[in-house]
């Protein structure tokens, strides 16, 4: 397509240019924050953190027009989260779901699917695969600063993997921070649910290195996590929970040259390899035999990114990132002499975007910027070709213009157009308002309103992908045929403080969908013995409701929030079996409740994490129901030193789990599981 490589040639004419061009200023209104930026989401000035997801400039949370939510380093170490599924699971309007056949995590977000929430790294994304939507489980937060939360489609600012919303993990941008490291081990058991033997089952180490001056700085991130898995039933040969281990490593390093150019490159590399044994249904007569699934995913890439002031009005910054991925999928029998059956998945991707924010005058600011993008997949069964060098690019424009209308008042309107090679182009809008009362502002009190149209095309995954698990019973295919899908989002928030104390913030939604692109059982093509499913159109649907959240500093010690989300998520199809069904693994109703309390002679911090999930519909015709549950999490850290911290934990302590032999039981596949670890800083 002739735009696409016209637009990554403008890219990086553009970005060479960076180094040469003569800065007039150091004030940047960048997209990066620097360690100077933060404060903790906990402190009482908690509204003065610096933010940047929803403009893509710094700006005070108190302040931005696009309703932000932040998860701070402290609540983030407090909880001791290893990867970002830790975290995502106590944010309110968020539900986790596992990935069908495979180890991990997806986000639904305000009911929206996890191929239409946007997961970044430094604002860059953290998956361009074409074979799925991004796994939480896989992301580290070692050198994690802070995790920022965007809800809806109502920035043009992200493209169309972000209808859901965008979630962005920010990490530490050791600039003039000195040489140091942060080490953190933890080791844990679930009891008699352990699959390993001895007391140990799961463990993971972590470590944050870096070494800076004024002008440059290296960082290294290594994060390990083992896993032994979960049985909670013995007496079958299966287990509930898969058993490997995973592997994140990365290096950064950044430079800022005499002209004021800052140039950051970062290479990184992903590895795991599950276990899991299974019955699978060999031919007749056998019937049901002893097999192991054993997968293998790795992933390579490597981020380039500049940015610069140009002039006193202009700043500028652009990124180029190229991803590897390859998964490789071994069935076996245990009674055949030789493996059963090998998939492998391949694919790359690259994407360049160059952004342009402009100071047009001391009230306004536009924002402008450019994106291509590329990726292709590949797939084998035992050699043989599946699926052979599918592709697709697409190009897109956005602008966002801030403008400052009062004291009081800011409006956003914005815009998205996206050529894809495949689809054509859509132009989608937005338009966002923060109004905050200057007769109010003893209470700091902000009302935000957004609309947005959000765009998704069909991903290679599930245009072409075979996703097999035959032998426990079930395929999903690609469907060719797929449109893409649509969505108006409305958000609609207040935020206030009710004294010094106690803050509290409300929002509705509503996300009105076309061509909802989810899985549904093919009939005509399904057997007794095999249930097909491939991706469809769903015509229409929507998701709708309100979440709140309290918090409340009760004493100098003790510290609570408190949240609730109501979800309606309703499938509008044309097929009146369907129509006004609720869409699954949606729960109507979460409650969320988490309290700290400090102990100051102890040097000890205590907290408690709680959460309830209503009952789920398991079926599209809402015929199989999941039950509710809650679960409670107990945590305690104490400062030994200034460089030692110990701590001790208690995950899902009321040991609430499935029924093993219920497939359709979507409650926990873990039980209690209790743990101790400790951070060094060094």
């Amino acid at each position: 397509m002739g735009n696409f490589h016209t637009s990554f040639t403008l890219i990086f004419s553009t970005l060479t240019l960076f180094s040469s061009t003569v800065t007039a200023s150091q004030d940047s209104v960048g997209d990066t924050l620097n360690n100077e930026d933060v404060v903790e989401a906990y402190d009482d000035d908690s509204l003065d953190v610096i933010v940047v997801t929803g403009t893509k400039s710094k700006r005070k949370l108190l302040d931005v027009p696009v309703r932000t939510e932040v998860v701070s380093e402290k609540e983030i170490k407090t909880r001791h989260d290893r990867d970002l599924s830790e975290t995502m699971k106590y944010v309110s309007s968020v539900q986790l779901t596992d990935i069908h056949g495979k180890d991990g995590k997806n986000i639904i977000m305000q009911g929206l699917n996890a191929d239409q929430t946007l997961v970044l790294l430094d604002g860059l994304p953290t998956n361009l695969s074409a074979n799925e939507a991004t796994d939480i489980t896989k992301l580290s937060l070692a050198g994690i600063k802070q995790i920022e939360i965007v809800k809806g489609a109502v920035s043009s600012l992200y493209g169309s993997n972000a209808m859901a919303g965008v979630v962005n993990i920010i990490t530490k941008r050791p600039f003039d921070s000195g040489n140091g490291y942060e080490l953190t081990f933890d080791a844990g058991s679930y009891g008699d649910a352990n699959v390993r033997d001895g007391i140990v089952n799961d463990g993971a180490a972590k470590l944050y290195a870096y070494a800076s001056d004024e002008d440059w700085y290296l960082k290294f991130v290594g994060d390990v996590r083992s896993q032994g898995g979960v049985d909670l039933d013995k007496t079958t040969y299966s287990i509930n929970e898969y058993e490997g281990t995973k592997y994140n490593l990365s290096l950064a390093g950044g430079y800022r040259f005499s002209n004021g150019t800052v140039l950051e490159i970062k290479p990184s590399w992903y590895m795991d390899d599950i276990h899991a044994p299974y019955l699978g249904q060999l031919k007749p007569p056998h019937g049901r035999q002893k097999k192991d699934k054993i997968e293998k995913n790795e992933r390579t890439g490597i981020n380039v990114s500049v940015e610069k002031q140009l002039t006193d009005i202009i700043f500028a910054s652009g990124y180029y990132i190229y991803s590897e991925q390859k998964q490789t999928s071994h069935q076996d029998f245990i009674s055949t002499p030789k493996i059963d059956q090998t998939r492998t998945a391949s694919s790359d991707a690259q994407k360049a975007e160059l952004k342009f924010s402009i100071d047009i005058t001391d009230v306004q600011l536009l924002t402008l910027g450019v994106v291509a993008e590329s990726d292709s997949v590949e797939q084998t069964n035992d050699g043989l070709a599946e699926l052979k060098d599918a592709k697709n690019e697409k190009v897109e424009f956005y602008a966002q213009d801030e403008i400052f209308i009062t004291d009081e008042l800011e409006v956003v309107p914005g815009f998205r157009y996206q050529d894809d090679k495949d689809f054509g182009s859509k132009l989608t809008p937005s338009l966002n308002a923060r109004y905050s009362p200057a007769k109010l502002s003893d209470y700091q009190v902000t009302l935000r309103a957004g609309i947005g149209s959000g765009y998704k095309t069909p991903n290679l995954k599930e245009r072409f992908y075979i996703f097999d698990h035959s032998a426990l019973g079930y395929m999903v295919l690609g469907n060719r045929d797929l449109k893409p899908e649509s969505s108006t989002s409305y958000q609609l928030g207040v935020d206030f403080r009710v004294n010094e104390k106690t803050s509290l913030a409300l929002n509705t939604f509503s996300n009105k969908l076309e061509n909802l692109i989810d899985t549904g059982l093919d009939k005509d093509k399904s057997t007794n013995e095999l249930a097909i499913y491939s991706y469809l159109n769903v015509s229409k649907a929507k998701t709708e409701g309100f979440e709140g959240t309290l918090t409340a500093k009760i004493t100098d010690n003790l510290k609570a929030e408190v949240s609730y989300n109501h979800l309606v998520a309703t499938n509008l199809d044309n097929n009146p079996e369907l129509n006004g069904k609720t869409l699954p693994e949606r729960a109507k109703h979460t409650y969320l409740l988490t309290t700290s309390y400090s102990v100051p002679s102890l040097k000890t911090e205590f907290s408690v994490a709680g959460k309830y999930k209503s009952k789920v519909f398991v079926d599209e015709r809402n015929n199989i129901e999941s039950p509710g549950y809650s679960t409670i999490d107990f945590k305690a850290n104490t400062k030994i030193s200034d460089n030692l911290k110990v701590f001790i934990g208690i995950n899902n302590a009321t040991n609430v789990v499935q029924d093993a032999s219920n497939n359709n039981d979507l409650r926990p596949s873990k039980g209690r599981y209790i743990y101790a670890g400790f951070e060094y800083k060094g």
